[in-house]
């Protein structure tokens, strides 16, 4: 008898201070500016990402190995030559194989296995803002 009553008070506090946390952090809307994982500010300044901006129709050059993330509008990634290259979505945790369209808010990074010769191609099919690290060069 004495387990339980003790075991009903411990899951009755615990209740209550994930209430107490969770109503004191609040809930960020994704995409919102309170969101860091996809505010553009944040991409600027804490991990030095750039912003590109392309127009429907425009196409952007992607090096192996150079983190993308879809800000705003709607683009994906398109492979053409060696189809060995790989691209990780990191939000997701997923190995990706061909042409993809890209989701607002997650990094990806396209990978060329064994040297394999691949063009990378980021197209936008509307006006976007890509966060690229480091910038494209461009």
């Amino acid at each position: 008898m004495k387990t339980t009553i003790r075991f009903m008070i411990t899951a009755v506090i615990i209740a209550i201070s994930a209430f107490a946390f969770f109503n004191r952090t609040g809930h960020a809307q994704p995409g919102s500016e309170t969101d860091p994982a996809v505010s553009l500010s944040y991409l600027e300044t804490a991990i030095g990402f750039s912003p590109v901006q392309l127009e429907g129709g425009e196409e952007l050059m992607i090096d192996s190995g150079r983190g993308i993330v879809l800000v705003s509008g709607a683009a994906g990634l398109v492979l053409t030559g060696d189809l060995r290259t790989k691209i990780i979505d990191i939000s997701d945790g997923l190995v990706l194989t061909g042409d993809i369209d890209l989701i607002p808010g997650h990094m990806y990074i396209p990978i060329a296995l064994d040297n394999s010769v691949t063009a990378i191609t980021l197209q936008a099919w509307q006006s976007s803002i890509i966060a690229i690290p480091g910038g494209t060069g461009r």
